[in-house]
């Protein structure tokens, strides 16, 4: 259970700072990225920050109550490989279109990444349980 709270702990830090930042300067954010924002479009960046904050509250809470709901990160697998699913599509689509497609890449990377940890965490976890 060790492995499984130290990723929730970890991705809980890293949305979080994604909170922060994009919710703080989505322009410079997304810019750093490789990506101009429109101002009218900084409300959708904010959004994220706002979802972010509220996953990271949520895996907080997974990570303290470990013992008991350890089985509730799987959500969070779901929707980290529902995220790199379609960011590896939209740089995809990207490609024909001429858009940039390195932000995506890099989401799709991330998100795959983290569903992977949490999917290693909650099998050493699944191992370390006693049956009951």
């Amino acid at each position: 259970m060790k492995l499984l709270r130290t990723v929730l702990y970890v991705e809980a830090l890293a949305l979080l700072a994604w909170a922060v930042l994009a919710g703080l300067f989505p322009g410079p954010v997304t810019a750093a990225l490789g990506e101009r924002v429109p101002h009218v479009a900084e409300p959708w960046v904010r959004m994220t920050a706002v979802s972010a904050f509220g996953f990271a509250m949520m895996m907080v809470l997974v990570a303290v109550e470990i013992e008991r709901r350890w089985w509730f990160s799987w959500a969070f697998v779901i929707t980290a490989l529902g995220i790199a699913v379609l960011s590896a599509w939209t740089a995809v689509a990207g490609l024909l279109d001429a858009r940039p497609p390195r932000p995506w890449w890099i989401l799709a990377a991330v998100s795959a990444a983290c569903a992977v940890a949490l999917i290693v965490g909650i099998g050493k976890t699944g191992l370390e349980r006693q049956p009951e």
